[in-house]
């Protein structure tokens, strides 16, 4: 359970199943003609938010000429290393922020890509970040690649995948020198709504009766509420699932994400897999229709047969994650 760092051993099954557990999962190499280089972001600290160090890289094309067009690529929730894996044994490891910086980079964009904070070479504590954490870790990322000598400070871009999604508008939102954004199955509802819907797919597979399903379904919708209330969780075992994070969820719940998307004027890319049951087709409808009540010019994508990963799947379903 790589986002509490748990390995969990049977001992008298580990001899039979050493062979299978513990291979490290293979990554597609980069496409040829780039190069990655290490780089550092400092963020500083600030009122609620500690400083941290990112460890992050750099993608170019190693025979580019003249300042580049770059991409900064951003995680979706969870405790997440530079490609949007989990850290550690076990966990989902699909690569999909490599896979879009390498494809960039075949195309002449550069792109940098970093450890959450406090994951991987990452400082800080990612268990205390809060939404605003991760906006301020984002513009600091900007600001740096805007520094950065043979990049285009006048052309620096966000694609942002699902949570990455919501930093990503947020910041262009505020700083009209964003050149573009991409959302990646991005939520186009607050995250309690998104929730309590996965919440609900999963209980509606558990095998339980109408009306198991719909006490469930209760008890983690007042668990919401008493989080968005700043009031003690209740007192119920589906609670531990939310124990811990309700600082993060409640500074979604404070923010208005489509109201950030309203207020951009860049142009904007929204893709949507057509079968996701984390993030699903009327999230994007919701932040198409937030895009063309503003400004943006906007282009919006459904892909037919991809999940949330942005990986062929036949249900879309999470329990297909693991076998891609």
């Amino acid at each position: 359970m790589p986002t509490i760092a748990l390995v969990a051993v049977r001992s008298d099954r580990a001899p039979a199943l050493r062979e299978l557990v513990g291979v490290p999962a293979t990554k597609a190499p980069l496409a040829a003609g780039l190069i990655e280089e290490p780089r550092t972001i400092r963020v500083a600290a600030a009122r609620g938010r500690e400083a941290a160090e990112l460890a992050c890289l750099l993608l170019r094309p190693a025979a580019a000429a003249g300042p580049l067009p770059v991409a900064l690529l951003l995680t979706g929730s969870g405790a997440q290393d530079r490609d949007e894996d989990a850290v550690g044994a076990g966990g989902i490891k699909l690569g999909l922020l490599r896979a879009i910086a390498s494809a960039l980079g075949t195309a002449g964009v550069a792109s940098l890509r970093c450890d959450d904070r406090g994951i991987g070479a990452s400082t800080g504590e990612f268990g205390a970040a809060t939404l605003p954490t991760f906006i301020a870790d984002a513009q600091a990322a900007v600001a740096s690649l805007r520094r950065e000598r043979g990049l285009d400070p006048r052309r620096v871009i966000l694609v942002g995948h699902s949570e990455g999604g919501v930093v990503a508008a947020a910041v262009a939102a505020a700083d009209p020198r964003v050149a573009g954004v991409a959302l990646l199955a991005a939520p186009g509802r607050p995250v309690d709504e998104v929730l309590l819907a996965q919440v609900a797919h999963t209980l509606a597979k558990g095998g339980l009766t109408d009306a198991e399903a719909a006490a469930a379904l209760a008890r983690h919708q007042a668990t919401f509420a008493a989080i968005r209330a700043g009031q003690p969780l209740p007192d119920t075992a589906e609670a531990d699932e939310w124990a811990g994070g309700e600082a993060w969820l409640r500074s979604h719940m404070r923010h208005d994400g489509l109201a950030a998307v309203r207020a951009l004027a860049c142009p904007l890319w929204i893709a949507q897999g057509a079968i996701d049951q984390q993030v699903t087709p009327v999230d994007a409808a919701a932040l198409a229709a937030a895009a063309r009540a503003g400004a943006a010019p906007v282009v919006e994508r459904s892909f037919p047969s991809l999940d949330h990963a942005f990986v062929v799947s036949a249900t879309g379903d999470v329990a297909e994650y693991a076998t891609p």
